[in-house]
Protein backbone atom coordinates (compact mmCIF):
# COMPACT_ATOMS: atom_id res chain seq x y z
CA UNK A 1 0.00 0.00 0.00
CA UNK A 2 1.18 3.34 -1.17
CA UNK A 3 2.39 5.97 1.69
CA UNK A 4 -0.03 8.75 1.80
CA UNK A 5 0.98 12.38 2.33
CA UNK A 6 -0.70 15.55 2.03
CA UNK A 7 0.71 18.30 0.44
CA UNK A 8 0.34 22.53 -0.21
CA UNK A 9 0.96 24.35 -3.75
CA UNK A 10 2.93 26.87 -3.22
CA UNK A 11 3.19 30.03 -4.90
CA UNK A 12 6.71 31.08 -4.16
CA UNK A 13 9.86 29.32 -4.91
CA UNK A 14 12.95 32.03 -3.92
CA UNK A 15 15.80 30.92 -1.28
CA UNK A 16 14.06 32.92 1.39
CA UNK A 17 10.66 31.46 1.29
CA UNK A 18 12.39 27.94 1.33
CA UNK A 19 13.81 28.85 3.91
CA UNK A 20 11.00 30.25 6.17
CA UNK A 21 9.46 27.04 5.13
CA UNK A 22 11.75 24.53 6.73
CA UNK A 23 11.57 27.03 9.96
CA UNK A 24 8.00 25.95 9.99
CA UNK A 25 8.42 22.33 10.15
CA UNK A 26 8.01 22.31 6.07
CA UNK A 27 9.76 20.91 3.03
CA UNK A 28 9.33 22.52 -0.09
CA UNK A 29 9.03 20.01 -3.22
CA UNK A 30 8.38 19.87 -6.82
CA UNK A 31 6.75 16.87 -9.13
CA UNK A 32 7.83 16.68 -12.08
CA UNK A 33 7.17 14.30 -15.02
CA UNK A 34 4.91 12.58 -17.17
CA UNK A 35 5.14 15.94 -20.04
CA UNK A 36 3.46 18.12 -17.66
CA UNK A 37 4.97 21.19 -15.90
CA UNK A 38 6.84 21.11 -12.32
CA UNK A 39 4.52 21.76 -9.85
CA UNK A 40 6.03 23.19 -6.58
CA UNK A 41 4.05 21.73 -3.51
CA UNK A 42 5.08 22.06 0.43
CA UNK A 43 4.93 18.35 2.53
CA UNK A 44 5.71 17.92 6.07
CA UNK A 45 8.85 17.18 7.14
CA UNK A 46 8.41 14.68 10.38
CA UNK A 47 6.27 12.58 7.99
CA UNK A 48 9.09 12.37 5.15
CA UNK A 49 11.78 11.60 6.84
CA UNK A 50 10.08 9.16 8.69
CA UNK A 51 9.25 7.87 5.33
CA UNK A 52 12.63 8.44 4.22
CA UNK A 53 14.09 6.19 7.13
CA UNK A 54 11.45 3.33 5.70
CA UNK A 55 13.24 3.26 2.53
CA UNK A 56 9.76 4.40 1.21
CA UNK A 57 10.15 5.06 -2.36
CA UNK A 58 6.51 4.97 -4.35
CA UNK A 59 4.01 7.99 -2.49
CA UNK A 60 0.23 8.89 -3.22
CA UNK A 61 0.40 12.48 -3.55
CA UNK A 62 -2.89 14.40 -2.64
CA UNK A 63 -2.42 18.06 -3.11
CA UNK A 64 -5.04 20.21 -1.60
CA UNK A 65 -7.43 22.11 -3.90
CA UNK A 66 -6.94 18.40 -6.11
CA UNK A 67 -9.42 16.03 -6.49
CA UNK A 68 -7.67 12.90 -7.49
CA UNK A 69 -4.42 12.15 -5.75
CA UNK A 70 -1.24 10.91 -8.15
CA UNK A 71 0.92 8.32 -7.33
CA UNK A 72 4.73 9.56 -7.06
CA UNK A 73 8.37 8.38 -6.97
CA UNK A 74 10.92 9.55 -5.13
CA UNK A 75 13.22 11.29 -7.22
CA UNK A 76 15.81 12.99 -5.61
CA UNK A 77 16.70 14.39 -2.34
CA UNK A 78 18.90 17.97 -1.92
CA UNK A 79 20.72 18.01 1.45
CA UNK A 80 22.38 21.19 2.89
CA UNK A 81 26.34 20.86 3.03
CA UNK A 82 26.78 19.45 6.19
CA UNK A 83 24.07 16.22 4.76
CA UNK A 84 21.71 17.33 8.11
CA UNK A 85 18.78 19.18 6.74
CA UNK A 86 16.78 18.65 3.52
CA UNK A 87 16.31 21.30 1.36
CA UNK A 88 14.35 19.96 -1.31
CA UNK A 89 12.69 16.83 -2.79
CA UNK A 90 11.59 16.33 -6.42
CA UNK A 91 9.08 13.51 -6.98
CA UNK A 92 8.37 11.86 -10.07
CA UNK A 93 4.71 11.56 -11.73
CA UNK A 94 4.39 7.51 -11.53
CA UNK A 95 0.92 6.21 -13.29
CA UNK A 96 -0.18 3.24 -11.63
CA UNK A 97 0.70 0.26 -14.06
CA UNK A 98 3.56 2.08 -16.11
CA UNK A 99 6.91 0.64 -15.27
CA UNK A 100 9.67 2.93 -14.17
CA UNK A 101 13.57 3.27 -14.11
CA UNK A 102 15.14 3.08 -10.91
CA UNK A 103 18.46 2.72 -8.90
CA UNK A 104 17.91 -0.40 -5.71
CA UNK A 105 20.95 -0.47 -3.22
CA UNK A 106 22.76 -3.47 -3.20
CA UNK A 107 22.93 -5.07 -0.03
CA UNK A 108 25.55 -7.62 0.57
CA UNK A 109 25.55 -10.45 3.31
CA UNK A 110 27.88 -13.04 4.71
CA UNK A 111 31.73 -12.87 4.79
CA UNK A 112 33.57 -14.97 1.47
CA UNK A 113 35.10 -18.18 2.30
CA UNK A 114 38.71 -17.32 0.62
CA UNK A 115 40.72 -14.94 2.31
CA UNK A 116 41.82 -12.00 -0.31
CA UNK A 117 40.64 -8.38 -1.23
CA UNK A 118 36.98 -8.35 -1.73
CA UNK A 119 35.78 -5.29 -4.27
CA UNK A 120 32.36 -4.49 -5.13
CA UNK A 121 32.14 -3.19 -8.47
CA UNK A 122 28.58 -2.01 -7.88
CA UNK A 123 26.83 -0.08 -5.39
CA UNK A 124 23.43 -0.31 -6.96
CA UNK A 125 21.53 -1.93 -9.97
CA UNK A 126 19.19 0.13 -12.34
CA UNK A 127 16.31 -2.13 -12.93
CA UNK A 128 12.78 -1.41 -14.40
CA UNK A 129 9.39 -2.08 -12.95
CA UNK A 130 6.16 -1.27 -11.90
CA UNK A 131 6.78 1.14 -8.96
CA UNK A 132 4.45 -0.97 -6.57
CA UNK A 133 7.23 -4.12 -6.79
CA UNK A 134 10.31 -1.39 -6.21
CA UNK A 135 12.48 -3.59 -4.22
CA UNK A 136 13.74 -1.86 -1.10
CA UNK A 137 17.00 -3.93 -1.91
CA UNK A 138 18.83 -6.46 -3.67
CA UNK A 139 20.51 -8.71 -1.46
CA UNK A 140 23.70 -10.00 -2.83
CA UNK A 141 25.01 -13.48 -0.81
CA UNK A 142 29.02 -13.66 -0.40
CA UNK A 143 29.29 -16.43 1.78
CA UNK A 144 30.61 -18.73 -0.72
CA UNK A 145 32.97 -16.97 -2.76
CA UNK A 146 36.48 -18.28 -2.80
CA UNK A 147 39.66 -16.40 -3.96
CA UNK A 148 39.30 -15.10 -7.74
CA UNK A 149 35.63 -15.68 -7.59
CA UNK A 150 33.18 -13.19 -8.97
CA UNK A 151 29.35 -12.45 -8.88
CA UNK A 152 27.76 -10.81 -11.85
CA UNK A 153 24.30 -9.28 -12.38
CA UNK A 154 23.14 -12.71 -14.04
CA UNK A 155 23.85 -14.79 -10.45
CA UNK A 156 21.29 -11.97 -8.79
CA UNK A 157 18.13 -13.32 -7.51
CA UNK A 158 15.55 -10.23 -8.65
CA UNK A 159 12.16 -10.18 -7.69
CA UNK A 160 9.71 -11.35 -10.05
CA UNK A 161 9.21 -8.77 -12.34
CA UNK A 162 11.84 -6.87 -11.98
CA UNK A 163 14.27 -6.65 -14.98
CA UNK A 164 17.52 -5.32 -14.46
CA UNK A 165 19.06 -2.54 -17.05
CA UNK A 166 22.30 -3.62 -16.53
CA UNK A 167 24.09 -6.30 -18.63
CA UNK A 168 24.12 -9.77 -16.89
CA UNK A 169 27.95 -10.32 -17.65
CA UNK A 170 28.49 -6.78 -15.69
CA UNK A 171 31.11 -7.91 -12.39
CA UNK A 172 28.97 -7.06 -9.13
CA UNK A 173 31.64 -7.74 -6.54
CA UNK A 174 35.00 -10.23 -6.57
CA UNK A 175 37.72 -11.57 -4.62
CA UNK A 176 40.96 -11.04 -5.64
CA UNK A 177 44.71 -12.06 -3.74
CA UNK A 178 45.66 -8.99 -1.96
CA UNK A 179 47.92 -6.21 -3.98
CA UNK A 180 50.76 -6.87 -2.23
CA UNK A 181 50.96 -10.36 -3.05
CA UNK A 182 49.91 -9.92 -6.24
CA UNK A 183 53.07 -7.27 -6.54
CA UNK A 184 55.37 -9.57 -4.51
CA UNK A 185 54.83 -12.19 -7.20
CA UNK A 186 55.25 -9.49 -10.23
CA UNK A 187 58.34 -8.85 -8.74
CA UNK A 188 59.82 -11.86 -8.17
CA UNK A 189 58.81 -13.18 -12.23
CA UNK A 190 60.61 -9.99 -13.07
CA UNK A 191 63.44 -10.03 -10.92
CA UNK A 192 64.05 -13.78 -12.24
CA UNK A 193 63.75 -13.20 -15.67
CA UNK A 194 66.19 -9.76 -15.42
CA UNK A 195 68.74 -11.77 -13.64
CA UNK A 196 69.85 -14.12 -16.56
CA UNK A 197 70.44 -11.90 -18.92
CA UNK A 198 72.46 -9.66 -16.66
CA UNK A 199 74.54 -12.79 -15.57
CA UNK A 200 75.08 -13.64 -19.19
CA UNK A 201 76.52 -10.20 -19.72
CA UNK A 202 78.71 -10.54 -16.69
CA UNK A 203 80.85 -13.30 -17.92
CA UNK A 204 80.81 -12.16 -21.42
CA UNK A 205 82.44 -9.09 -20.53
CA UNK A 206 84.89 -10.95 -17.95
CA UNK A 207 86.13 -13.16 -20.57
CA UNK A 208 86.92 -9.96 -23.46
CA UNK A 209 88.47 -7.95 -20.88
CA UNK A 210 90.50 -10.57 -18.96
CA UNK A 211 91.38 -12.94 -21.72
CA UNK A 212 95.16 -12.39 -22.86
CA UNK A 213 94.37 -13.31 -26.32
CA UNK A 214 92.50 -10.23 -26.93
CA UNK A 215 95.62 -8.17 -25.97
CA UNK A 216 97.21 -6.14 -28.51
CA UNK A 217 101.12 -7.18 -26.84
Amino acid sequence: MDTVFKAQLRSTTGSRDSFALRREGLIPANVVGEGKPSQPVTIDRHDFETALRHHVRVFQLEVDGEEEGQQVLLNEVQWDSMGDVINNVEFKRAPKGVKVQVKVELKFLGHPKGHGEFIKNLADLEVECRPSLIPESITVQTSDMELDDIITVGDLGLPEDVDSLIPADEIVCQLRPFQEQEEETEEAVEGEESLEPELVGQEDGDESEDSPEESGD
